[in-house]
């Protein structure tokens, strides 16, 4: 959000923000595989045959109740997932309509001298971004 928020604000658009939401939607992908397997881990007592001797203690079985916050965590999260996909592809559709400038060249980045320091100015435009995210 905040590469979004930079992206609004400077007018130019990031290289970034493509691996970003690509990065997302596979983590948002190998959660939702993640949970296709919590069934197999939910089975109640009385499906135990009582002949065996396994036992509610001697098996892996989790109860439905310690189950709950972790899947009602993993929905919000994939709900947040595709909001923030629609605002991404809603802020590329104003980069093209408003014609967004393209990421400065590596040229330009050379003339800069040490990029690796944090100057006073970055840390007002880390605030200034945060405050417009604040605004959305």
């Amino acid at each position: 959000m905040k590469e979004v928020a930079k992206t609004i604000k400077t007018m130019k658009r990031s290289p970034s923000i493509d691996f970003l939401v690509e990065e997302m939607r596979g983590t948002v992908q190998d959660l939702q595989n993640e949970l296709n397997f919590l069934p197999k881990l939910l089975s109640p007592p009385e499906v135990l045959h009582p002949e065996s001797k396994e036992t509610e203690e001697t098996t892996s079985t989790t109860h439905l109740l310690e189950v709950i916050p972790v899947v009602t965590f993993a929905s919000l999260m994939i709900e947040i997932s595709s909001r923030i996909q629609a605002i991404v592809e809603t802020v590329e559709e104003l980069a093209e309509l408003a014609e967004f400038k393209g990421e400065v060249q590596e040229k330009d980045k050379q003339n800069q001298p040490n990029t690796n320091r944090i100057v006073a100015s970055q840390l007002n435009d880390d605030q200034q971004t945060l405050k417009a995210l604040e605004r959305v």
